[in-house]
């Protein structure tokens, strides 16, 4: 027996240890994050203003959703042989395929007209704080119709991706063990999926409104994970049911807010033990780490 764990490499023995110490704070958060789903796609439902600007957002993202589905569709036909194997041999991959649509249609739409999304964000916040809306709808350019960049801003996501496409193919890989592969495949996915939503639908505050670099996106993500994907999972969920299910991303889109205002921006104020507004929490960050 102590030979057996004299085997055991240290490396592998600290990062179970490791697992096991985080599981329960990191599943707390996520129990969180889910409240706030929950609690926020609840209180939209209820916003009267949202109507007028969700009905923007399903123009702008249907749009784009109707090319994909359809160019999804006309490949099917064309190589209905192909579609064939690879549902024998990698059934998973279709799970895949209706996890990534809603995904992508969401990132084309955005970048193409970022208000359409950024003004159910601030509907909602309104709620919950107008003074905090208004000083965030400020700092966004709220003029802007369409957003001029958008296929350069799109294939800078593609090229940022490259974990995110690396993963995907790990977990289709897992679509050849017969029986339980396809749902192991759909499971990897969406929680994939649901990671990287959480960074499209929080850039209505780090980008649109703090214009984060990559880098400082990045940092402010990570440290707010496990709340964010609590958050997101639900709604990937519901998202990954074809045609339908998309139109679920401008809800939580909306609801975000809720995540923004109620956890995100109080684990800044924690952190910095001050009473200033967190809007300014990310300056004040890079103003602190100057002073030092």
């Amino acid at each position: 027996m102590a030979t057996t764990d004299q085997n055991i490499p240290p490396i592998t023995t600290n990062k179970i240890a490791k697992f096991v110490k985080n599981a329960s704070p990191r599943a707390r958060k996520m129990w969180e994050g889910l409240q706030e789903a929950t609690k926020g796609g609840w209180s939209v439902l209820h916003n009267d203003k949202l109507q007028t600007d969700y009905l923007i957002f399903l123009k702008s993202m249907g749009a784009v959703l109707f090319v994909m589905y359809a160019v999804l569709g006309l490949l099917c036909t064309v190589y209905l042989p192909v579609v064939l194997f690879l549902g024998t041999w990698a059934p998973g991959l279709f799970g895949q395929i209706l996890t990534l649509i809603p995904l992508w249609a969401y990132v084309i739409a955005k970048k193409r007209h970022p208000m359409a999304a950024n003004r159910l964000f601030l509907d909602e916040l309104e709620r919950l704080s107008p003074q905090r809306a208004q000083e965030l709808e400020q700092q966004m350019n709220s003029t802007e119709t369409v957003n001029q960049t958008w296929v350069q801003d799109v294939f800078h996501d593609l090229r940022t991706s490259w974990h995110f496409t690396r993963y995907s193919l790990l977990w289709l890989s897992f679509s050849l063990i017969p029986v339980v592969g396809s749902l192991i495949t759909w499971i990897g996915q969406t929680w994939l999926v649901a990671d990287k939503m959480g960074w499209n639908l929080l850039s209505a505050y780090t980008i649109s409104a703090k214009k984060m670099s990559y880098r400082q996106q990045k940092h402010w993500m990570r440290a707010r994970k496990w709340r964010i994907i609590g958050f997101t999972l639900p709604y990937m969920i519901l998202a990954s049911i074809p045609f339908v299910g998309p139109l679920f991303l401008g809800l939580a889109q909306a609801a975000t807010a809720h995540i923004y205002y109620h956890l995100l921006s109080k684990d800044t104020e924690t952190a910095k033990k001050q009473t200033l507004s967190p809007l300014v929490e990310f300056k004040l960050d890079r103003t602190n780490l100057v002073g030092r």
